[in-house]
């Protein structure tokens, strides 16, 4: 499957190993608004900049996806994404006792940094299989 093992049978956005049927397959630009962005270069990544209104179903838009991330992600852009991810400790430590505690107790190291997702720690697209 092309899609799968654009980037070495891992979800494009977090890393971790998938197959067939773990995979999802996620829209980069989403379906609800890819018309409207494209037209108007509105929250287009710079190498979808190609892309016509015509090609949502384009591989190059299409994303293998772990099942969490793309429920995640669902219909937001690869900015809104991001900014979301980064907000997981703040809210973390904001909602959650057993993460406090654990905290406290130095079971977890906090790791703020900047979201960088798989695909772009990677590179190009890899065929492997």
């Amino acid at each position: 499957n092309k899609i799968l093992n654009k980037y070495g049978k891992r979800c494009g956005y977090c890393g971790t190993d998938i197959d067939l049927k773990s995979m999802q397959i996620d829209h980069i630009i989403p379906k609800n608004y890819f018309g409207f962005s494209v037209s108007r270069q509105i929250q287009i990544p710079a190498f979808l900049s190609h892309l016509s209104s015509d090609d949502v179903d384009n591989t190059d838009n299409l994303m293998p996806a772990c099942i969490s991330c793309n429920n995640w992600k669902h219909s937001m852009s690869l900015d809104m994404f991001r900014i979301e991810l980064g907000q997981q400790l703040k809210r973390l430590r904001e909602r959650s006792s057993n993460y406090r505690i654990a905290l406290r107790y130095g079971l977890i190291t906090e790791n703020q940094k900047p979201i960088e997702f798989w695909f772009e720690i990677c590179g190009s697209t890899n065929e492997s299989s």
